[in-house]
This record gives C-alpha cells, sequence and structure tokens, in this order.
C-alpha cells in the first residue's frame, strides 16, 4: 500500500480533472477555425505575389490571422486590434499568431504588403487543409 501526501494526492486529483474534462488539451476556438484554411494555397499566394517588407519578425501568416480574427470580432481600428490581441497575449501563439503584435507593425504590413495576396486567397475554392 503506497502513501501519498496531501501534495501528491492534490496534483494527482488536478492532473486527472485536465485529463479526463480535457481542458489541457483543447484548442481555442480561433485556432479550430484557422485549422480548416488550406494553409499550402496561402503560401502558394504569398510566393505568387513577392514583398519587399521584410518577413523577419511578422510574417504574412501572422498578418491575415491578425486581419482574420479583427474581422471575426468586429475590430474597428488598428488600436482596437492590438489591444484586443494584447489582451490574449499568453494565447496568441496557440491562435497560430508568431509575431509581436503593435500597431505600427499592423499599420506598416497593411500599407507595404500587396492585397492582391489575400484577395488571391479568398478566392480559391474550398479545400481542406493538409
Amino acid at each position: 500500500m503506497a502513501y501519498f501526501s496531501v501534495t501528491d494526492f492534490n496534483m494527482h486529483q488536478t492532473s486527472n480533472f485536465y485529463r479526463e474534462s480535457g481542458y489541457a488539451f483543447r484548442k481555442l476556438v480561433f485556432a479550430q477555425l484557422m485549422a480548416h484554411l488550406p494553409l499550402h494555397t496561402f503560401r502558394q499566394c504569398v510566393a505568387k505575389y513577392p514583398s519587399h517588407y521584410p518577413t523577419l519578425t511578422f510574417s504574412h501568416l501572422d498578418q491575415f490571422l491578425c486581419l482574420a480574427f479583427a474581422q471575426l470580432t468586429y475590430r474597428e481600428s488598428l488600436r482596437d486590434i492590438e489591444t484586443c490581441l494584447r489582451a490574449h497575449q499568453v494565447k496568441l501563439y496557440h491562435a497560430g499568431i508568431r509575431g509581436n503584435i503593435v500597431k505600427s507593425t499592423l499599420a506598416d504590413v497593411n500599407e507595404s504588403r500587396n492585397w492582391r495576396i489575400y484577395q488571391r486567397y479568398c478566392a480559391q475554392p474550398n479545400q481542406t487543409s493538409t
């Protein structure tokens, strides 16, 4: 018979709770929605319209995800987008956004990147992502 201290028992119960409820393994709703998008098609669209803006810290996909989030949550301005996304800073990586969210960066990429990338991507017929 094994003896458990109170702290061991509590940790075991907590881990069972999370394991049974699936809480620790759930994806964010936004990430679940974006998982259905064909990213291969998105990468093809980005390759077709190359940009002169460096993509070292804020990729085309980051921009698309920020704008999709803004559209789905009825954000009205860049400041509103930045404030809302920064409120969920811890969850951004799990939502698929890897870049740092700054209003000036969003303004720069919206100004400098080719809008035809997103037009072409949204005009593509729906395909399941692989």
